[in-house]
């Protein structure tokens, strides 16, 4: 069911033209996802962010800034995927991701960048069972109280 969903907002995003979309004037790159069974797949760089997951933030239209910002907001989400029973460690790496989020170096507004970032968590969370993990992370922030962080 996920996975419909995912292809439909890609390929509705594609459609609209949206800026998080490949770039109609930059050569052609198909990008397959990792649909194995592991949370993580490959990540041959050690960066913390699987390689189909980089290699499609790449292929993605916008300034290398925005690119490196939804890496970080990607790793984030992948990072999410091992906090599935453990409330505190959860609320803890949600603040610390509204600290990085929010308050990047890289001169990125991520408000302005939301579909994008929609887009690239979307590769993150491409199988059933990492969209699961994420929902049981996404359990334990319930009822937390999350302020915007004063950057």
């Amino acid at each position: 069911m996920h996975n419909r969903i995912l292809a439909t907002t890609i390929g509705l995003a594609a459609a609209l033209g949206l800026a998080g979309c490949p770039d109609p004037e930059a050569p052609k790159t198909r990008v397959t996802l990792d649909q194995g069974p592991s949370l993580h797949g490959t990540d041959n760089n050690n960066d913390g962010l699987r390689d189909d997951v980089e290699a499609a933030i790449d292929a993605m239209s916008g300034t290398d800034d925005e690119k490196a910002f939804l890496r970080l907001s990607a790793r984030i989400t992948e990072q999410a995927l091992d906090l599935t029973t453990d409330r505190e460690a959860a609320r803890s790496h949600a603040r610390r991701e509204d600290l990085q989020l929010f308050c990047n170096d890289l001169g990125v507004d991520y408000p302005e960048l939301f579909e994008e970032v929609e887009i690239a968590d979307a590769f993150v969370l491409n199988t059933d069972e990492r969209r699961a993990a994420y929902d049981a992370y996404d359990s334990l922030l319930s009822g937390g109280d999350f302020a915007l962080p004063n950057c």
